[in-house]
C-alpha cells in the first residue's frame, strides 16, 4: 500500500517532531527548511572549540513519569547527555542584591520558600496548589475532543499578574515567584495564568541542561526521520502553497521544484504560513487580517561569553537578576534604557572538568530598539550596529559581574545576538522569543489550534498554544493527531 505523503514547511523543533511522529507512523515525510541549519531556536553553533546555543538553554519536566519524559522517550531523545540541575537550588533569583532560591519538586519548592519568607505559608501553599492543578491539566488536555474546551477554565481567562496581586500582598514574594520567568513574556495585562503556571510548574518539577548544545536534539530527530525513510532538506525555501478545490496540492520552492503531498504542516509563524497561500478560496481575508495583526512577544539580546580555561567554576543552576518591581515591566517598550533584568545560563563542562567555558547572559529586547536596522540583512548592518551590540554586551556584563567575581578578566571572546539575528539565522518572525502573545482577554483569537481553514493544512510551533520545548512538543502531538489516530498515538506515547 502506497504511503501517504506529508510535506512539512520549516525544520524547527515542532516541524522535526511532527516529522518524526509521522515517519514512525509510516508516512512518507519531507521536511523543507529554508536556512542552512535546521532546528530554529534549538540551533547551536561553534566558535573555535566551543559550542554556543541560540535559544535553547534548559528545559523542565524531564523527570520520569512526566509528560515530556514520556514524549522524549517515544522520540528516542532520552539518551542525549542530559544533566539535571541541583535539587536544592535549580534557580537563584537575585532581587535588590539579595538571593532567593528555587528547589525542585513542587512540595520542596514550597517548603524552601516558606523558610525564606516567614509568615507567608498560606500564600505559598495556595500558589503551589495552582502549580499542581495546572500541571495535572496537561496530559488530559490532549485527550479532549476539542482542545479549545479547556480555554473556558479560569486559569486561561485570568491574568497571571492580577492573580498574584490579588492573592499575595508581599511585593518581594511576587518578584521572587515571577523571578525565573524570563522563559516567557511577563505582560501584566495579557499573560494567562495557565501559561505562567504551566511553564513555571514544569521547570519547578525538575530542570535539565544538555551538555554539548541543543542542536543534538535536531540532529537526533533528523537522523531518525531519515532512517525511517523520510527526508530533511535544508537551504530550500517554500515560496508558495498551491490550493486547488479547497486543498493544498503542492509547494513551490526557490529551487524551482514543485513538491506534492497529501498533507501539509507549517512550522513557520502563522502569518508567514498564510502569506504562502496567495490565492485561496478557503482562507477569508478577515482570518488573514486577524492572524497578521496578532502581536508577537519581545525578543532577546544574548551576550555569549567564551571564557579562559579554568577561570570560572561551573554552577549547576541558573541565575536570574532583576531590579525590584521591574519584572512585570519588561514587556513594555520604554525606549533604550539600562539593563533591568537578565538570565545567566552556564554551559555544562565535559565530565570531570570543574570549570565552564561559556556563560550566556540574556535580557529582553524589543524590535523597536533596533528600528534603524530592521530592514537590513546579515553582515550589512554597518559599524554602528556592531558598536551598539558591543555597548549592550558591556552593559549586560556589568550587570551580572558582581555575582561572578573575576568575570571580566576571564573573558576570552564575546559574541552577541539580537532579535534580528534570530530573525535572519533561525527564520523567526520578528525575532520573537515566545511567538504570538497570548491574551487572557482575547483567548480564542490568540490561542491558535493546529487546524486551518484548509482541510489538509495544519500548523505547529510555539505561536499556537504554549511556547518553549514543552509547549512545542505537546503542540506537535496535537498537530499529528489531526492526521493519524489520536488514541493510538497517545497510547504509544503513554499519555
Amino acid at each position: 500500500m502506497k504511503r501517504k505523503k506529508v510535506l512539512i514547511v520549516g525544520g524547527g523543533l515542532g516541524g522535526l517532531q511532527c516529522g518524526y511522529i509521522l515517519a514512525k507512523n509510516d508516512f512518507d515525510v519531507t521536511v523543507l527548511e529554508q536556512n542552512k541549519l535546521p532546528g530554529g531556536y534549538i540551533q547551536s553553533y561553534k566558535r573555535g572549540k566551543t559550542v554556543l546555543d541560540t535559544g535553547f538553554h534548559y528545559i523542565g519536566g524531564l523527570d520520569e513519569g512526566k509528560p515530556l519524559h514520556k514524549v522524549f522517550d517515544y522520540m528516542n531523545l532520552l539518551d542525549l547527555p542530559w544533566q539535571q540541575l541541583d535539587d536544592d537550588i535549580a534557580d537563584e533569583i537575585i532581587v535588590d542584591g539579595k538571593s532567593y532560591y528555587y528547589a525542585t519538586g513542587i512540595d520542596n519548592f514550597g517548603e524552601s520558600l516558606k523558610q525564606q519568607f516567614t509568615g507567608l505559608n498560606k500564600e505559598i501553599d495556595e500558589y503551589c496548589q495552582i502549580l499542581k492543578n495546572v500541571g495535572d491539566m496537561l496530559a488530559p488536555s490532549l485527550r479532549r475532543q476539542d482542545p479549545t474546551e479547556m480555554f473556558a477554565s479560569e486559569y486561561f481567562t485570568t491574568s497571571a499578574y492580577e492573580f498574584l496581586k490579588s492573592k499575595i500582598k508581599d511585593e518581594r514574594l511576587i518578584d521572587v515567584l515571577s523571578g525565573a520567568s524570563l522563559k516567557m513574556e511577563l505582560n501584566p495585562e495579557t499573560l494567562p495564568l495557565y501559561v505562567f503556571a504551566q511553564v513555571n510548574s514544569t521547570f519547578i518539577q525538575s530542570s535539565w541542561r544538555l551538555r554539548g548544545g541543543g542542536m543534538q536534539i535536531a540532529e537526533k530527530l533528523i537522523s531518525d526521520i531519515e532512517a525511517m525513510g523520510g527526508k530533511v532538506v535544508t537551504g530550500c525555501k517554500v515560496l508558495e502553497l498551491i490550493e486547488k478545490d479547497g486543498m493544498i496540492v503542492s509547494a513551490i520552492t526557490d529551487k524551482g521544484t514543485e513538491e506534492k503531498a497529501d498533507f501539509f504542516i507549517s512550522n513557520a509563524h502563522p502569518s508567514v504560513t498564510l502569506d504562502l497561500i496567495k490565492d485561496s478560496k478557503m482562507i477569508r481575508n478577515l482570518y488573514r487580517k486577524r492572524v497578521k495583526n496578532l502581536p508577537n512577544t519581545y525578543g532577546m539580546f544574548t551576550t555569549s561569553l567564551i571564557l579562559k580555561e579554568n577561570s570560572i567554576k561551573y554552577e549547576n543552576r541558573n541565575i536570574f537578576k532583576y531590579e525590584p518591581r521591574t519584572i512585570w515591566q519588561q514587556s513594555i517598550y520604554r525606549g533604550k534604557q539600562d539593563i533591568e533584568a537578565a538570565m545567566v545560563s552556564i554551559q555544562v563542562p565535559e565530565p570531570g572538568n570543574l570549570y565552564t567555558r561559556n556563560i550566556d547572559i540574556l535580557t529582553p529586547m524589543h524590535l523597536q530598539e533596533l528600528e534603524q536596522w530592521k530592514d537590513t540583512s546579515v553582515f550589512k548592518r554597518g559599524q554602528d550596529y556592531e558598536d551598539y551590540k558591543q555597548q549592550k554586551a558591556n552593559q549586560c556584563i556589568d550587570y551580572v559581574s558582581d555575582r561572578f567575581p573575576g568575570l571580566k578578566d576571564a573573558i576570552e571572546k564575546i559574541y552577541t545576538s539580537t532579535p534580528l539575528t534570530y530573525r535572519d539565522y533561525c527564520g523567526i518572525e520578528d525575532g520573537t522569543a515566545y511567538g504570538i502573545r497570548k491574551d487572557c482577554n482575547n483567548l480564542m483569537f490568540t490561542m491558535l489550534t493546529p487546524k486551518t481553514p484548509v482541510k489538509n493544512l495544519f500548523m505547529t510551533g510555539q505561536s499556537l498554544m504554549i511556547h518553549g520545548v514543552l509547549g512545542v512538543t505537546m503542540t506537535s502531538l496535537m498537530t499529528c493527531m489531526e492526521i493519524i489516530d489520536k488514541e493510538k498515538l497517545l497510547s504509544d506515547v503513554g499519555l
